[in-house]
């Protein structure tokens, strides 16, 4: 290897490597690149300034300083994130010897691990998009190494691309015949991080932040021809929380068993949903569920939740009736108690409520609630995303005395005055509202559409959902809190304009219509990218299977399937290969017989001379059989070695040869 080729190789070996491990950074430490940074620097440094390369003992202690460090990090050398810290380890260490040609393709391979690894913490699509592109530069520096002249740098990346697209066909069978295992890529988790910001207790304050964040929790996509529910029915239970000090409001864990259940269901629904990691382990059904995963625990309140942390991505199917009638739970001291320092014009107020609505025949309950209503209407409360700070009677400041707050202010506030009327009720947290996405059909429930209701007990319907914020600030239902918080950063209150105004002031601008719109396609691809990639598990493996009539089979059965498959394209492909050298040979028999025809009479072809070169020297000795020497040369070329065109064959050449006549 010359040394302008040893240092061009070495160019597109730091090239290739830098793009493989740039999305490294994300996931592992500064130091576990170290390595690489300052071996293919020496490595360059060799060939551009003529530097010595490493020593061996230079290469060992670098080697034994660099495992250390690895075992003393992570105290093992097995794992992801240890295997590939040391794998990276090995990656630059190698740049301190490449003195061959094999050590060059080691390192090629050493690239291409590489990129499989990364799929160990994402399997994105942005991920695979920017792995295709590494997967090319690490091919176009192996053709690189084994063609050093005669191809472009354009050209190297033509034949990587073409041996990406040969491997197509052959990845997709894999794909889809290959057996498949339960869970993420190899058994890992593909997140290790929770993005829900779900909380399980309520407090004054505990929603401020979702309201900021638009982070997605969950997406739903309904089966059939379904429709989604209008906006005001899309109420995704979260936890029940039938439990307060007064201040603050949270489960009662004590109680495991479902409750009331569902007796009279109406307009039933069936729907998937997508649900992004989560550190409690929720998932939210559309109110009120009638169905459950398997391995799921429904809680009290008809809650779902799984027995441990959610930690990636989780598909699951629900049905779920919008309009229900339950039954009375027997245990009902829970959802009456309240704390022993409950402000006496709460209890007062609550009695007057009760005194008003003890002549309603069989449903004060309901009366009570309407009144409940009727006084967040009447006072003059406002829905606000900064309300004030409470101080030691959140309750009573906040009824009494400030009005301002949003859903959780509300749903406490009516739960503790139901309760101090008598009525059973319960407060419960999830999300209110979603985004529709046109372009994949489906809903998307963020971090900021989080919510708090209420629930009290109905003598005739049993647990009737009732949200005093949709009292007090419909628009916020309907519209969605995104929605109040862009009209609250230009000053506009909500609740207070007429609908033609509110509908004029939140219609989106070109420029912002044109945001959206890339953004919940780029949104969309990413979910199909997910369904038909990172979530092609064995159950849609099977659907798949089923229609190929494959569906019965034993995975040994499918693996020979595969196999056979396999054998058949490459014996294509072979037969391809061999045909191709078949008509080369012919065209080299041909070839060979002009040269007998010469040699006999006396111009014998050198070894070393090729057929221009021949047809030169034959030409300056016999002018008149130029002609014929041309057409027979020119032939033998085109065919041997360029692109033919439809007039030009092997009949052409047989026929040319036949027709010259050395005399």
């Amino acid at each position: 290897m010359t040394e302008l080729h040893a240092k061009e190789t070495t160019l597109w070996l730091i090239a290739s490597a830098s793009w493989v491990i740039l999305p490294y950074t994300l996931y592992l430490p500064v130091w576990a690149l170290l390595p690489f940074l300052f071996l293919a620097g020496w490595r360059y440094m060799v060939h551009a300034h003529s530097w010595r390369s490493p020593g061996r003992f230079v290469r060992l202690v670098l080697l034994l300083l660099a495992t250390l460090i690895i075992y003393q990090y992570y105290h093992s050398f097995l794992g992801r994130d240890a295997g590939l810290t040391f794998l990276l380890l090995l990656m630059g260490l190698k740049f301190s010897e490449l003195n061959a040609e094999r050590d060059r393709i080691l390192l090629v391979f050493i690239l291409l691990l590489l990129t499989l690894g990364t799929f160990l913490y994402s399997q994105s699509l942005w991920v695979a998009g920017y792995l295709v592109v590494a997967v090319i530069a690490c091919l176009a520096t192996l053709v690189q190494i084994q063609q050093p002249t005669g191809l472009t740098v354009k050209k190297r990346l033509f034949v990587s691309g073409k041996l990406i697209l040969a491997a197509l066909p052959l990845m997709l069978i894999m794909y889809l015949l290959f057996p498949r295992i339960s869970g993420g890529l190899w058994g890992l988790s593909s997140q290790t991080t929770a993005t829900s910001g779900f909380s399980e207790e309520l407090r004054p304050g505990s929603f401020s932040r979702l309201v900021e964040s638009p982070v997605p929790v969950f997406r739903v996509q309904f089966e059939g021809n379904q429709a989604p529910p209008p906006a005001a029915l899309q109420y995704w239970r979260g936890a029940v929380l039938s439990d307060t000090d007064g201040k603050r409001w949270f489960q009662n864990k004590a109680v495991n068993s479902p409750g009331a259940q569902v007796i009279d269901g109406k307009q039933l629904v069936t729907y998937n949903v997508t649900l992004e990691p989560n550190k409690q382990g929720w998932l939210f059904p559309l109110d009120l569920p009638v169905s459950k995963p398997n391995r799921h625990i429904v809680n009290q309140g008809l809650t779902l939740k799984a027995p441990h942390a959610i930690r990636e991505r989780k598909r699951y199917r629900l049905q779920s009736y919008l309009s229900y009638r339950t039954t009375i739970p027997v245990q009902l001291d829970r959802y009456l108690a309240l704390p022993a320092q409950t402000s006496l014009r709460v209890i007062e107020l609550a009695n007057k409520w009760r005194a008003q609505a003890a002549g309603t025949k069989n449903n004060a309950n309901a009366a009570i609630a309407k009144l409940a209503f009727n006084h967040f209407r009447e006072q003059l409360f406002y829905y606000t995303l900064e309300p004030p700070l409470l101080g030691g009677d959140p309750v009573d400041e906040f009824l009494f005395e400030t009005k301002k707050g949003y859903c959780e202010h509300y749903a406490a506030a009516f739960v503790t005055l139901m309760r101090a009327a008598g009525v059973p009720a319960r407060v419960v947290v999830g999300f209110q509202g979603s985004e529709y996405n046109p372009a994949g059909k489906y809903l998307t429930v963020r971090q900021s559409d989080a919510h708090a209701w209420a629930e009290y007990l109905d003598q005739k319907s049993g647990w009737v959902r009732a949200d005093p914020t949709a009292a007090v600030a419909p628009s916020r239902i309907e519209y969605g809190i995104d929605s109040l918080r862009a009209l609250s950063e230009k000053g506009l209150n909500l609740d207070l304009m007429p609908d033609a105004a509110l509908r004029q002031n939140l219609a989106p601008g070109w420029l912002r219509s044109l945001g959206t719109g890339l953004r919940l396609r780029w949104d969309a691809l990413n979910f199909s990218w997910y369904r038909w990639v990172e979530d092609f598990d064995p159950r849609r493996q099977a659907q798949i299977l089923k229609k190929l009539g494959l569906f019965d089979t034993s995975w040994m059965l499918r693996v020979a399937v595969l196999t056979a498959i396999v054998i058949f394209m490459l014996a294509i492909f072979a037969a391809f290969i061999l045909r191709k050298q078949d008509s080369h040979d012919k065209i080299q028999k041909l070839y060979l017989l002009f040269c007998r025809k010469l040699a006999k009479v006396g111009f014998h072809r050198q070894l070393s001379e090729g057929p221009l070169s021949f047809a030169t020297r034959i030409k300056k000795t016999k002018p008149e059989w130029a002609t014929a020497i041309n057409k027979i040369t020119d032939y033998y070329v085109l065919l041997r070695y360029g692109k033919t065109g439809m007039h030009i064959t092997l009949k052409s050449l047989r026929l040319a040869i036949q027709d010259f006549k050395p005399v």
